[in-house]
C-alpha cells in the first residue's frame, strides 16, 4: 500500500510573488516542503534517513567531487551490509564543474540536490515503480497524463527489459491511462505511447558513473519524464523524444535497477543482491511541481535573483541575456557556499581551483549588473539564510564563509580591470588573437582562469 501523507504534512502558502506563478493566489508547494515530503513519504515505507556526504569524499580519490547520491553507496551496492539496514533515503548535496559554460540556460547547475532511495538486496521493480508513481501523482499532484516513462530495449548483450514495460502499464491502468509500449521512441505524442524502450547507451537506458570503474555496479534505468507543454525545437534533431535535449520533456526521475557489475568497458556479470537507486533531480522536480519555465524562478533560487536584483540596475526578466548573468551569479554563488562549508577554500588546485573560478566568473560577469562593493557576500548571506534551515552547517559556518568569499572579491578586483587591460594589448600585439602562453601569464600575473579568459574572448569574438 502506497503511504498517503498529505493531509497530515502538507502546508501550503499564499504568493504574491511573481516569480511563483502568474495566477496571484495560487497554493504552491515550497522546496522546502517537497524535500520533507520525500523524507517522509520514504520513512512511512520502512526507509531510515541517513546522513548526507560532505562535498569532497576524503575515501574516494577517483573524483573532485560528490557527484551523484550514491557515491557513498557503492561498497553496498556491491554487497557489504549497511548499519542502518537495507531500505535507505537521503538528500544529497552535489557538485558538477565539467561544463561550467553550460550554466545561464535553464535548467543546469553545477551544485544540485539528489533525492535518493535505495533497496540494498530487498524490494525491486515491482515496489519502487509504483511508489515513484504514487509520490509524483499523489503526493506532489503532478498530472499523470504528463508523465511518460523509458525502459531498456536490450543490447550490448544485455536483455530487455520486459518486467518493468509490464508494471508500468499496470501502474498507469490503476490511474485509468492507458499505457502502450514501443521501441520507436520518435512516436511520443502519439496514440496511448508512453513507454519507450531505448537501446543500450549509458546514460539513457543504463546507468553506471561517469567514467566508472572495473567493479562498480551498473544497471537499467527507467526514468520518469514531464511534458512541459513546449514545442520541439529542431536544433536537437528532426524528431522529438522523451529524452531529447530540446526540453520539451523534463526528467524528474531516474530509477536504476542496480543487478549487475562491470567487469569490463562494455562487458557486465549479475550482481549477488538485486538492488533499486534512486537518484532525483531536486531541482527540476520544484521546477515540475511549481510549474515554472527555468529552475530559476522556483523558490529555490527566487531570494537568490532578488537580492542580486536589488543591486542591479538591471531587472530579471528584461533580456536573456541579462537573465543569463542572473542564473551564472545565482548558480555559481550557491556552490561556493556549499564547498566552503565542506572545507574547501579558493586555492590554484584541485577543488580549490574551482571554487576560485566559479567566484571570480561570478565577478566578472555581476560587473554587468552592478558595482556595488561586497556583492558576493551579500548574495551569500541570502544563500545561508534561505538553506541554512535543512542544511544546519551553513549557519555554523557562516563567519568562514563570508570571510573567504570576501576576500576572494576583494583580492580580485584588485587586479581584473589591470588584467583586462592587459588582455586588450595582448589581443592586439599577436595579430588580434591569444595564446596559450598569454592565457598562463594571465592567470599567474593577474588572477583570471584560464577558462575565464577564454569565455571572455569568445563574448568579443576574439580569436583564441
Amino acid at each position: 500500500m502506497l503511504p498517503n501523507l498529505t493531509k497530515q504534512r502538507t502546508r501550503y502558502f499564499l504568493t504574491l510573488n511573481p516569480y511563483f506563478s502568474n495566477i496571484i493566489g495560487i497554493m504552491i508547494l515550497t522546496g522546502t516542503e517537497i524535500r520533507q515530503k520525500f523524507i517522509d513519504y520514504y520513512k512511512a515505507l520502512d526507509h531510515v534517513e541517513i546522513p548526507a556526504s560532505p562535498l569532497v569524499l576524503k575515501d574516494d580519490p577517483t573524483t573532485l567531487f560528490t557527484g551523484s547520491g550514491m557515491q557513498q553507496i557503492v561498497p553496498y551496492l556491491l554487497g557489504q551490509p549497511h548499519l542502518a539496514g537495507k531500505r535507505l533515503v537521503d538528500v544529497q548535496r552535489c557538485l558538477r564543474a565539467e561544463d561550467l559554460e553550460e550554466i545561464g540556460d535553464a535548467w543546469h547547475h553545477t551544485f544540485f540536490e539528489m533525492l535518493g532511495v535505495w533497496s540494498l538486496g530487498d524490494y525491486f521493480k515491482a515496489e519502487q515503480i509504483p511508489w515513484t508513481f504514487g509520490f509524483f501523482v499523489d503526493e506532489l499532484g503532478i498530472d499523470p497524463h504528463k508523465l511518460y516513462v523509458t525502459a531498456l530495449a536490450g543490447g550490448n548483450g544485455l536483455p530487455r527489459d520486459e518486467e518493468t514495460v509490464s508494471i508500468w502499464k499496470e501502474v498507469y491502468g490503476k490511474y485509468g491511462i492507458t499505457a502502450e509500449a514501443t521501441d520507436d521512441i520518435h512516436k511520443v505524442g502519439e496514440g496511448n505511447y508512453r513507454i519507450f524502450s531505448y537501446p543500450w547507451i549509458v546514460g539513457k537506458s543504463w546507468w553506471e558513473r561517469s567514467c566508472a570503474p572495473v567493479g562498480d555496479p551498473a544497471g537499467p534505468t527507467t526514468e520518469i519524464f514531464f511534458h512541459t507543454g513546449n514545442d520541439h525545437n529542431k536544433k536537437f534533431g528532426e524528431k522529438c523524444h522523451v529524452n531529447c535535449d530540446c526540453g520539451r520533456y523534463v526528467e524528474i526521475g531516474n530509477n536504476v535497477f542496480m543487478q549487475y557489475k562491470k567487469v569490463s568497458e562494455t562487458e557486465y556479470e549479475p550482481l549477488t543482491q538485486k538492488n533499486v537507486d534512486v537518484g532525483w533531480g531536486f531541482e527540476r522536480l520544484v521546477r515540475v511541481v511549481q510549474g515554472k519555465k527555468t529552475n530559476y524562478e522556483t523558490d529555490l533560487f527566487y531570494p537568490i535573483i532578488q537580492k542580486i536584483e536589488s543591486m542591479s540596475t538591471k531587472k530579471y526578466g528584461e533580456d536573456e541575456k541579462t537573465d543569463w548573468v542572473y542564473r551564472i551569479d545565482a548558480d555559481h554563488m550557491r556552490a561556493a557556499v556549499f564547498l566552503i562549508a565542506d572545507g574547501v577554500v579558493p586555492s590554484n588546485k584541485m577543488q580549490g581551483y574551482v571554487l576560485r573560478r566559479l567566484l571570480r566568473r561570478v565577478i566578472f560577469q555581476s560587473q554587468k549588473l552592478t558595482s556595488h562593493k561586497n556583492f558576493l557576500a551579500e548574495v551569500a548571506k541570502v544563500i545561508i539564510n534561505e538553506y541554512g534551515g535543512y542544511y544546519t552547517h551553513l549557519h555554523k559556518s557562516s563567519d568562514k564563509i563570508l570571510e573567504g568569499i570576501s576576500a576572494e572579491e576583494e583580492k580580485f578586483n584588485r587586479t581584473l580591470d589591470k588584467g583586462l587591460r592587459e588582455m586588450e594589448k595582448m589581443y592586439e600585439k599577436n595579430g588580434q588573437k591569444l595564446r596559450e602562453v598569454d592565457l598562463e601569464m594571465l592567470y599567474q600575473s593577474y588572477g583570471v582562469p584560464k577558462e575565464l579568459a577564454t569565455e571572455i574572448a569568445k563574448e568579443r569574438n576574439w580569436q583564441v
